[in-house]
């Protein structure tokens, strides 16, 4: 098989997507490969996730003897994500248009050239931080020397603009056209002001993704696989792996529910795609005894919401997240939006049943099992109400009921070993 150089690419190096590359870049260097893990902003991998974490660049953390692969920060400048920034609000014009973005890539790609990366994974490669044209021109300039394994957690690679569009049910990316007329899901991220040409933007992103060399498509679920096999990637060879759940973190034995009837809900960021106001409408449905405690929710947004909703904020931390499922009655998943919905399983997991709308990908491995997770129409908040209280209620009397939700989980979990078991095949063929 030989050493390969790996060069992994994402947003971030946290949330749900970072901790995935950092997982793939532990296992490719564990199995004696030279890996970069490049992001654009934010926090660089704590030491305390893998003690091979090696930090360059603009990272805080400093080196240390036993490290194993490096993480790298694009050096982009405020100025420069602010310019993006910009460019996105007044023309939607969001990772293509920035002189600056286009320069700070440039440096960044230049010293992968030094790397020589000969394995390119990328993840998200929107949220203001790199110039796509440069970096489409940079792999077509790697032709016949590195392959690119290209993991999709969103949609946006192949729409005019936006990174989810299940809640509209908008199908214009798939017209041979492009998304041309009136774009229903402008002001949502990457969020424009004015109504520039969604048409224009779909025709760029297609002209630098497509026909590039080398590129193998990874989707996170069947559903999302389906949608870009309808789309202008469809060119591209097509796997699906599944994000992994670590299911010695998430287990009933975290913590059990006591009290009145427990509502959980969590998302990274909720907005009306992450079904926030589908919430509210089922705080007013549920019984005036019930408790409902949102993750990823400020209390200050929650008391504005005025309705009896208890904001827990961010929560990073697995362990913590671990034990508010398995404290809860059932787990509420009202969204629009959904890749796959690693949420569903870690609930499940913990022994905690899922209400979840059947939206995009949101319901995936887990039809079938009304007793553990109940799908409900989309948007149908009474559904919602009636089945969050019935399996609320049979969880507050039967505990029993915890154990068909954790074998329901073990049986459609993906584990961080198997998860990164998957990449390293599509890597090195083995």
């Amino acid at each position: 098989m030989g050493r390969h150089r790996i060069l992994i690419l994402n947003t971030t190096a946290g949330g749900s997507t970072g901790r995935l590359a950092a997982t793939v870049a532990s296992a490719a260097a564990g199995a004696g490969h030279d890996v970069v893990f490049g992001f654009g902003r934010g926090p660089c991998p704590p030491s305390g996730v893998d003690a091979g974490i090696h930090a360059r660049g603009r990272c805080a953390a400093p080196p240390t003897p036993e490290a194993s692969w490096r993480a790298l920060r694009c050096p982009a400048t405020t100025a420069t994500i602010l310019s993006d920034v910009a460019a996105t609000r007044l023309f939607d014009r969001h990772g293509d248009a920035s002189p600056l973005l286009a320069a700070s890539t440039r440096r960044f790609l230049k010293q992968m050239d030094d790397f020589d990366p000969d394995i390119l994974h990328l993840h998200n490669i929107h949220g203001y931080w790199i110039h796509r044209p440069t970096l489409a021109a940079w792999i077509r300039s790697r032709a016949g020397r590195m392959r690119t394994v290209w993991t999709l957690h969103d949609t946006w690679a192949y729409t005019g603009h936006c990174a989810w569009y299940s809640a509209t049910g908008c199908r214009r990316w798939a017209d041979d056209e492009g998304c041309r007329g009136k774009c229903p899901m402008r002001r949502n991220y990457p969020a424009s002001w004015f109504p520039g040409s969604v048409a224009a933007a779909f025709e760029r992103k297609r002209r630098d993704l497509s026909g590039l060399p080398g590129v193998e498509i990874v989707a996170v679920s069947r559903w999302l696989d389906s949608e870009v096999g309808a789309s202008v990637l469809a060119e591209y060879p097509r796997t699906v792996i599944h994000n992994p759940v670590d299911t010695e973190c998430f287990n009933p034995g975290a913590a059990s529910p006591s009290g009145a009837p427990t509502v959980l809900a969590a998302a990274a960021v909720w907005t009306s795609a992450k079904g926030l106001y589908d919430l509210v409408e089922l705080r007013h449905r549920l019984p005036a005894g019930y408790r409902m405690r949102v993750a990823g929710l400020s209390p200050r947004k929650a008391r504005k919401l005025g309705i009896g909703i208890e904001g827990l904020g961010h929560i990073t931390s697995p362990a913590s997240m671990a034990i508010l499922y398995a404290s809860s009655d059932v787990f509420v998943n009202p969204t629009y939006a959904e890749s796959y919905g690693m949420t569903k399983i870690e609930a499940l997991a913990c022994g905690t049943p899922v209400v979840t709308y059947d939206s995009a990908a949101a319901a995936e491995d887990i039809a079938g099992q009304p007793d553990s997770a109940a799908i409900v129409g989309t948007g149908d908040t009474s559904a919602l109400a009636r089945e969050t209280i019935r399996l609320a209620e049979a969880a507050h009397r039967d505990s029993s009921r915890r154990a068909a939700c954790r074998k329901l989980a073990e049986s459609v979990v993906h584990t961080p070993a198997e998860t990164t078991e998957a990449y390293m095949r599509l890597f090195f063929g083995k």
